[in-house]
């Protein structure tokens, strides 16, 4: 298996105006933590090379994907959905360095995104988080959303 961070989207939710404004919200946040990523050298594009994939216009981003860099790489995190386009996704981080900052972009999506209307979960708890939380703070500053809901 491996360790995995998931994420899904309650089917019952429309994708109204609101949901695409805390989607909207969530994905400037995971701009500025994935940008930090590339200047450290820590995050490639969607296969392990190249650049972070930031699908985004002047009116609002759309959707972000990356990966490690190299061997560094592990499987690609992509939001607001996967790869796959379905409701549901996840990501096999191994641990990776890259682990933190799909950590800090799923707080990012909890901080802009109600739990009723997206999910997130772990193979790990609060204390395997708190690199990817000491990241949203020092990229964001800004505290990051409670850990608390990795307990349920």
């Amino acid at each position: 298996m491996g360790y995995t961070h998931y994420w899904n989207w309650d089917p019952a939710t429309p994708w109204n105006e609101a949901r695409q404004a805390g989607v909207e919200r969530a994905l400037m946040d995971m701009i500025k933590i994935v940008r930090h990523g590339t200047k450290a050298g820590l995050l490639c594009g969607p296969m392990g090379d190249g650049k972070p994939a930031l699908d985004h216009d002047a009116r609002a981003p759309r959707a972000i994907g990356f990966n490690g860099c190299g061997d560094d790489a592990h499987e690609t995190f992509s939001f607001p959905t996967g790869w796959s386009g379905g409701l549901g996704s996840f990501t096999k981080t191994a641990r990776k360095p890259y682990d933190a900052y799909v950590v800090a972009c799923l707080l990012a999506a909890r901080a802009h995104i109600p739990l009723r209307i997206l999910s997130i979960g772990s193979d790990g708890d609060a204390a395997d988080w708190e690199a990817g939380a000491k990241l949203y703070r020092t990229v964001l500053k800004k505290q990051p959303p409670s850990l608390a809901f990795l307990d349920r």
